[in-house]
């Protein structure tokens, strides 16, 4: 589910998605698009809302983002598919 969609209610949460869209060059880290050219989300690794730690972040556009909530998409499973975690 892409968080456009979703109300993000996480004490310091524009502070927190903007530190890892820096950190990620403001691009996903699955496909590689940019903010420029994709809109751009902070998924939770381990799907934990309140695991805020910077290595449990990470950005995705939001097709990738959707993939992996609606469609289970577990990267780590794939050899063709970048796991952006690893």
């Amino acid at each position: 589910m892409s968080e456009d969609f979703m109300i993000i209610n996480i004490k310091g949460w524009a502070t927190i998605r903007k530190r890892i869209c820096e950190r990620d060059n403001y691009a996903c880290r699955i496909c590689h698009q940019d903010g420029g050219e994709a809109n751009l989300n902070v998924h939770h690794i381990d799907w934990i809302r309140s695991h805020n730690d910077d290595e449990n972040l990470v950005t995705l556009c939001a097709d990738c983002h959707r993939a992996i909530h609606r469609e289970g998409y577990k990267p780590e499973l794939f050899d063709d598919w970048p796991s952006p975690w690893q």
